[in-house]
């Protein structure tokens, strides 16, 4: 699979400067980073260069020219920093399918090969726009030849894939029947699209636990195509009060939490692909294959977890949905706070650094004594009347279900509510709020001079294979947030 991958603010900027005049060609250039995947390359659009009157030669409706010093200095851009060139032109009389044009293959079969040359690092696209289709191509490095690109992929609610080519044949007969039954009550909800796109979708959770393992069931229920399942630990006894299929054997047999998932994942819907990998999220392994994916499941109760999936959906534009919940007493047992929240980052319109959600500090902790970790579980779950953290199931389904509601909306090709981007829960009174969130400009992660859509331009932590904790992870500001369910 080779696509690219817009935000929705830049890809409007992109589309608006484009087809502005539909008498003339305009021209984008993009610089982005890139996701190498085992299924093929995404190239991450970090910014565009709208050309202006001032940076081209000629400009009519079937021709356009690019001042060489524009040209150059984007391929600087590129060369220094180690990013991508994307070029993009519109055909703004095309309304139908819109195809290169002769002119546009001879400068192709040119400038791609004359780019891979001197910047041999690099990758480089070409995007053509007409009023309603686009046509793109890739160089193939391997191959040394311009190859098709297949799709565009838009990060929003809702999140958009733009097919570049033929789209694929529908199953017919008896399994595509069988496929209309087992879901049909949720296409009367929510159409065939929603269910086309669940099939297609491949989705990563991260920690197995009490809301990963609700998450899990409900996406398998879903119709969800495939799942990439992460955490490095085993059933325990305290587990069973809230960890959905999981027994007795298990506990005795030392289960991975991971593999009882795949279980029931399976059991719901054989047809479902389950990558199950009994790692931490800091192995290499584990990184390569979450990066893989259309959306995460964040379902840990590791400060420095939260960090590394935050900075890994921004740095590869990747929506990111976190949980939390927790219950907390006081001085005297009592119980004063019974709580949850669900908080989806989608990249390009805010993070959880941007809202003071991470707890970096607890998360440096983390990675200096993994003992620290069990004192902060139970400081900030408070600690219950048998002297550890209290964890519940109700709570974790309340959060899970929050959770789910929010990723059906985002990935339906029609929403059908106003994103709630972050919701909290209050048990006690009982309320369900949704809390204010805003992009800030001067972020770290998803800032102008930020790390979002860097991709494999910037390394992801590395770790000590002897004490297995990240020796580089991006651990900056001073910010509060909560866990989540273990």
């Amino acid at each position: 699979m080779k696509e690219i991958v817009f935000t929705q603010e830049l890809f409007s900027t992109c589309f608006n400067h484009l087809l502005q005049d539909k008498t003339k060609e305009n021209m984008v250039y993009a610089i982005a980073g890139v996701n190498k995947t085992s299924e093929g390359v995404r190239l991450l659009v970090k910014e565009l260069f709208p050309a202006g009157s001032d940076d081209l030669d000629g400009q009519s409706g079937a021709h356009l020219n690019p001042k060489r010093d524009f040209v150059k200095m984007v391929l600087k851009r590129c060369l220094k920093e180690g990013l991508s060139f994307i070029e993009m032109h519109s055909h703004p009389f095309v309304k139908g399918g819109v195809a290169f044009s002769s002119i546009d293959w001879a400068n192709e079969e040119r400038l791609m090969p004359y780019v891979a040359e001197r910047i041999p690092k690099i990758w480089h696209a070409a995007l053509v726009f007409g009023q309603s289709s686009i046509c793109g191509y890739l160089w193939d490095r391997r191959e040394k030849k311009i190859a098709p690109l297949d799709r565009i992929r838009l990060v929003g609610c809702p999140l958009q894939f733009i097919p570049l080519g033929q789209g694929r044949k529908e199953k017919e007969g008896s399994e595509r029947e069988e496929w209309n039954e087992l879901y049909s009550r949720q296409i009367a909800a929510f159409g065939k699209g929603s269910q086309e796109r669940l099939k297609e979708l491949k989705v990563g959770i991260v920690g197995l636990g009490g809301t990963g393992s609700i998450v899990n069931q409900a996406l398998a229920h879903l119709g969800v195509g495939h799942l990439i399942l992460i955490d490095p630990d085993v059933v325990e006894r305290s587990n069973l009060n809230r960890l959905v299929g999981a027994t007795h054997k298990d506990v005795i047999l030392k289960r991975a939490k991971v593999s009882v998932a795949k279980r029931v994942a399976r059991a719901v819907n054989p047809r479902i692909k389950v990558t199950a990998l009994k790692r931490s999220i800091f192995e290499e392994q584990a990184m390569k294959r979450l990066k893989e994916v259309d959306i995460i499941f964040g379902c840990t109760d590791s400060n420095i977890t939260r960090v590394l999936l935050n900075q890994l959906s921004i740095q590869y534009l990747i929506p990111y949905i976190d949980l939390g919940s927790g219950i907390e007493t006081n001085e005297n047992k009592d119980i004063n706070l019974v709580c949850a929240q669900a908080r989806t980052v989608i990249p390009g319109e805010w993070c959880l650094s941007c809202i003071n959600g991470l707890k970096y500090e607890e998360a440096a902790k983390e990675l200096i004594d993994p003992e620290v970790l069990k004192d902060l579980r139970e400081q900030n779950y408070g600690i219950g009347k048998e002297g550890f953290a209290p964890q519940v199931i109700w709570l974790n389904a309340v959060v899970s279900n929050l959770a789910i509601a929010e990723f059906m909306n985002m990935i339906s090709p029609s929403p059908f509510k106003k994103p709630a981007p972050y919701v909290f829960y209050n048990a006690l009174k009982p309320e369900l709020l949704i809390v204010p969130r805003k992009r800030r400009e001067d972020c770290a992660f998803c800032g102008v001079e930020g790390i979002i859509g860097l991709g494999d331009v910037e390394p992801l932590p590395k770790f000590e294979r002897e004490r297995k904790i990240p020796i580089n992870i991006k651990v900056v500001g001073d910010c509060n947030g909560r866990n989540t369910n273990k």
